[in-house]
C-alpha cells in the first residue's frame, strides 16, 4: 500500500515493551509519522516538557505511574488541552465505573484500543484523533480571532452610548435614557466576555507574562469591596476581615492585575447571587504557615452538588437556582464558564490552589491558597 506522508505530524509512542514499541514504530512511519519513543509514564511527562507531538499513544499498563494516572496530569497542563491521547489495553472489562476504559476516558483520554492491536484500526483511529485535533485547534484560533476583531467596535460602542447619555447631540428624553443606560450594560457585558476570552486565550497559549512584585493583600481586597460595595443588594453585608495572628500588614508575591481580577469575579459572583445574609472574606495562615488562606463566603443560592465537579472547566458554569433572587423569578442563572476557568488559571500560574464548597439554599465558600512571602 502507497505511503500517506504526513509532514510535521509526530507521534509520542509510551509502552514499557521493546518488541510492541517498535512494531507500532513501524506501522506508524510506514504512513509517513514521525515518531518518538517513551518506556514509562514519568519519561513522557519529561519529554513532553521539551517536544510537542500531534497525538499520543500509550499503554494502560506501565511500570510505576500507569497510563490514566499520565493522562490525568497531561490534561492538568493547560496548553496540551487539544493533545488527543489514544490509550491501548490487553485487558477486556465490563465497562463498569471501576473499569480501565471508564477510569481513562474519566481521566481525559480521547479513545481506546483494544490488543492485538489491527493495523488498519490502529490507523483509523490515529487519523480520526488528528482531525479532531486540528478542528479543535482551529475552532481556538477562530475565537481568538472573533474576540480580538469584536473588542475594538464595542470599545467604541461604549463611548458613543457615553457621549448620547450625557446629552453630546441634544436633550434627552428620561425614557431614552433609561434605553441607553440599558444598551451601555449589554454592551459592557459583552465587552466583559470578550476580554475573559483574550486573557484566557493568552494563557492556554503561554503568552501572558505575569508581572510579580510584593502585594498588599490587606489593600488589595478593600480596595475591590469598596469598588463592589455599591452592587450589593439591600440586606446583604459585604465584609473583610483579617486574623487575629497578622500584626502587621501582609505581602504576597504575585501580579496585582490578574490577584484583583481573581477576587474581583469571586466576589461579583457571591455578590450576583446572594440576595440576603451576608458575603465575608477572610484571610489567614495556613496550618503549615506556608500560606495565605483566603475565603469568599455567602449566604447565597447555593450551587449544586453535580455542578460543583464542572466549575472550573472551561464553558461549564455552576448554574446557580435563583428563586430567592427578587429579579431573577424561577429561572437559572449562570455565567459564560470562563470567569472561574480563567480564576484558576491564574490561580495556578501563582502556585496556588482554589476550591469550593457549596450547599444549595445555604450558600458558598470558595478558598484560595496562595504561598506566603517569606
Amino acid at each position: 500500500m502507497r505511503a500517506l506522508y504526513h509532514h510535521r505530524i509526530r507521534i509520542l509512542v509510551v509502552d514499557d515493551t521493546p518488541v510492541n514499541i517498535e512494531l507500532i514504530k513501524l506501522i506508524l512511519e510506514r504512513q509517513g509519522y514521525g515518531v518518538k519513543k517513551a518506556s514509562s509514564g514519568e519519561e513522557c511527562l519529561q519529554i513532553l516538557k521539551m517536544f510537542s507531538p500531534d497525538l499520543i499513544l500509550m499503554d494502560v499498563h506501565l511500570p510505576g505511574m500507569n497510563g490514566i494516572e499520565v493522562t490525568r496530569r497531561i490534561r492538568h497542563n493547560v496548553q496540551l488541552r487539544n493533545l488527543p491521547i489514544l490509550l491501548m489495553t490487553s485487558q477486556v472489562d465490563d465497562g463498569s465505573p471501576s473499569s480501565l476504559v471508564v477510569q481513562g476516558l474519566d481521566a481525559g483520554a480521547e479513545d481506546f484500543i483494544y490488543r492485538p492491536i489491527a493495523e488498519a484500526e490502529m490507523l483509523a483511529r490515529v487519523r480520526s484523533l488528528l482531525r479532531l485535533k486540528k478542528s479543535l485547534e482551529a475552532r481556538d484560533e477562530l475565537m481568538a480571532c472573533l474576540t480580538h476583531d469584536l473588542n475594538t467596535p464595542l470599545v467604541a460602542n461604549q463611548g458613543m452610548l457615553e457621549f448620547l447619555c450625557d446629552g453630546g447631540c441634544g436633550d434627552v428624553t428620561v425614557e431614552a435614557i433609561k434605553v441607553l443606560r440599558l444598551m451601555k450594560e449589554s454592551n459592557q457585558c459583552l465587552q466583559e466576555l470578550v476580554q475573559k476570552f483574550l486573557a484566557v486565550s493568552k494563557f492556554e497559549a503561554g503568552e501572558n507574562k505575569l508581572n510579580f512584585s510584593q502585594v498588599h493583600l490587606g489593600k488589595l481586597l478593600n480596595d475591590i469591596v469598596a469598588q463592589l460595595q455599591f452592587l450589593v443588594s439591600e440586606g446583604v453585608t459585604l465584609s473583610l476581615e483579617a486574623s487575629h495572628e497578622f500584626k502587621g500588614e501582609v505581602w504576597i508575591e504575585g501580579d496585582r492585575v490578574e490577584l484583583h481580577r481573581v477576587f474581583t469575579n469571586l466576589v461579583r459572583n457571591a455578590i450576583k447571587f446572594t440576595s440576603q445574609g451576608f458575603i465575608k472574606i477572610k484571610y489567614r495562615k495556613s496550618r503549615s504557615r506556608d500560606a495565605i488562606v483566603i475565603t469568599i463566603q455567602d449566604t447565597g443560592c447555593g450551587i449544586p452538588l453535580e455542578k460543583q465537579g464542572e466549575l472550573f472547566r472551561r464553558f461549564r458554569s455552576g448554574q446557580h437556582k435563583t428563586e430567592s433572587l427578587p429579579s431573577a423569578g424561577m429561572n437559572t442563572r449562570s455565567g459564560s464558564g470562563l470567569g472561574l476557568y480563567l480564576t484558576k488559571l491564574i490561580v495556578k500560574a501563582h502556585s496556588g490552589q482554589i476550591g469550593c464548597k457549596s450547599v444549595v439554599g445555604k450558600g458558598t465558600i470558595f478558598t484560595i491558597r496562595l504561598p506566603v512571602t517569606q
